[in-house]
């Protein structure tokens, strides 16, 4: 109970501050406005509280014990991977070729003519997968590489993650509890096997996230060349995965720079790395003649302009008259939906004038501003609800799980291509496994949803801050990229923007009872005066 008494203060803050976010949250969801619900309230304090409280107790009990860190042999190290690459492939044999996303089937239909919408060098990555396809018989040969090749870096990443966590000081109970979460959770099988940039590039993040605890403690490896080496590996992959792994990036290692002088030659060589892939992004888009579209920057202001129109908000005839030139305001009405910018940037009849938008950014960037001071509480509403599963820590409903090529194609002429080509759900297993191993892979979808997981975020990172301040700095790359997403989302309810969260959840759990336990240790050793 000494851990409880200490931290009264952050359990009734953490506690009231997520009732009442619960209960923004509630009003909204139940009843479509800005409000309090009492029930929401009550029930955020109340969890919340049982589950810090729990949270506290638990690393109470397991504090006073004996060190856990175990010598991870390079014999059992394989092990753990081919458990882990075994688990994986069995998933892949249940649904070959893998899962073909929406964005992945889109590159594989245009090639190098859509890297305006998409990072370029992952564009350029599926391109040549599907030259290699064409060349050994068809595209589900593509697809089945790209999940081969994914497996692969998925299984080495992962082992890496589990490496840190035996080979440090956590009780072996979540040492075994982590193995089992990474090779066996049902949605980290489906992700694994999907044609997905998110996927890699949010194993990645996590993987920063022990290599900036390992330069917070000043360990002995930061000190090693491989290990910056290693670091600006992740660099340039989170920086070519996702448009905006650059805008995560920039921002870290500048605070990395001023928070290590110690470490500043090696952050500036990173930097160096992290400047060429940006100049190297852009040289190629340049070769292609491709342009960063408008549409995809500003998807939540268009979601408040939008929302105007569509619950009648104060606008002028000259903003009706700018607001048609993209689309009309029937079509607005008809086409809008509150949760995701999509119906209406990616208008499925043509209703929306891209052309005209994307070549026109001032006038619009002019009429967001001279709507927003008669229109701010249609504009706030609006951002809460494109937001909305982000930031709302309920649990409602299904998070994205991905099952079958065919599930995913849902227009069509995604249905088209892939009757065109050949690629259908074709699983390698005798029918009764593969029937079985399906239903157990279906729960997947009743995973937490991503609100919840960015909140157990938030509070992880505020009790690990309390016991060391610049605990901060190992979850930046997760926070930075939620506050890319709360900015800029085109859609409220995709965890694959924030699967981070769900392979960082259980470092989320770990990292709070390493800063306690260095704690308690160093109050143990250091002497105390008697006056």
């Amino acid at each position: 109970m000494e851990l409880i008494r200490a931290n009264v203060n952050i359990i009734v803050i953490i506690s009231v501050l997520v009732g009442l976010v619960r209960s923004l949250a509630c009003s909204i969801y139940k009843y479509g406005k800005m409000g309090c619900d009492i029930p929401g309230l009550l029930s955020g304090i109340i969890v919340t509280a049982i589950f810090l409280v729990i949270f506290y107790v638990a690393i109470d009990c397991f504090i006073h014990r004996k060190n856990n860190k175990l010598h991870l042999s390079f014999t059992r190290y394989i092990y753990m991977f081919f458990i882990i690459l075994c688990s994986y492939i069995i998933c892949f044999l249940v649904y070959f070729p893998g899962v073909g996303m929406n964005d992945g089937l889109n590159i594989l239909r245009e090639g190098m003519g859509i890297i305006s919408q998409f990072p370029v060098f992952y564009v350029a990555y599926i391109t040549v997968l599907r030259m290699i396809g064409y060349h050994f018989g068809g595209l589900q040969i593509a697809i089945a590489l790209y999940t081969i090749i994914q497996v692969l870096i998925l299984s080495v990443i992962i082992t890496f993650i589990l490496h840190w966590i035996i080979n440090n000081n956590f009780p072996k109970a979540l040492k075994v509890v982590s193995f089992l979460y990474f090779a066996f959770l049902p949605i980290i099988c489906m992700y694994t096997i999907s044609m997905i940039k998110d996927t890699v590039f949010s194993l990645l993040l996590v993987a920063m996230m022990i290599f900036l605890y390992e330069i917070v403690e000043n360990n002995q490896l930061t000190h090693k060349r491989s290990f910056w080496l290693a670091f600006c590996f992740l660099i340039i992959g989170i920086t070519c995965l996702r448009n905006n792994g650059k805008y995560i990036l920039a921002p870290l290692l500048v605070i990395m720079f001023i928070a290590y002088k110690e470490f500043r030659k090696e952050i500036v060589r990173c930097l160096c790395v992290f400047v060429v892939c940006i100049v190297m992004t852009n040289i190629a888009m340049h070769i292609y003649h491709a342009e960063e579209q408008f549409q995809e920057v500003v998807g939540i202001p268009l979601q408040q302009v939008c929302a105007v129109v569509r619950e009648d908000g104060d606008y002028k005839t000259s903003d009706k008259e700018e607001i048609e030139r993209w689309m009309s305001v029937k079509d607005i009405q008809a086409y809008s939906d509150p949760y995701t910018v999509d119906p209406i940037k990616w208008n499925p009849d043509g209703k929306f004038n891209r052309e005209y938008f994307n070549t026109h950014k001032k006038e619009f960037i002019k009429l967001w501003f001279s709507l927003l001071p008669s229109n701010l509480g249609l504009y706030t509403k609006a951002y809460l609800q494109s937001t909305y599963w982000f930031w709302a820590p309920v649990q409602s409903g299904k998070v994205q799980c991905l099952f079958t090529i065919e599930n995913i194609a849902n227009n069509t002429w995604l249905i088209e291509f892939l009757k065109e080509n050949h690629i259908h759900d074709n699983p390698l297993l005798p029918a009764f496994i593969s029937e079985n191993l399906k239903r157990y892979y279906l729960l997947g979808e009743y995973f937490f949803r991503e609100g919840i997981l960015a909140w157990i975020m938030i509070i992880s990172m505020i009790v690990s801050m309390k016991y060391y301040k610049k605990a901060f700095i190992i979850y930046a790359p997760c926070i930075l990229l939620w506050l890319t997403i709360m900015i800029s989302t085109p859609a409220s309810f995709s965890l694959r923007y924030v699967f981070v969260f769900v392979y960082g959840l259980p470092i989320f759990i770990l990292l709070p009872y390493l800063f306690i336990k260095k704690t308690y240790i160093e109050s143990e050793s250091s002497p105390t005066l008697n006056i």
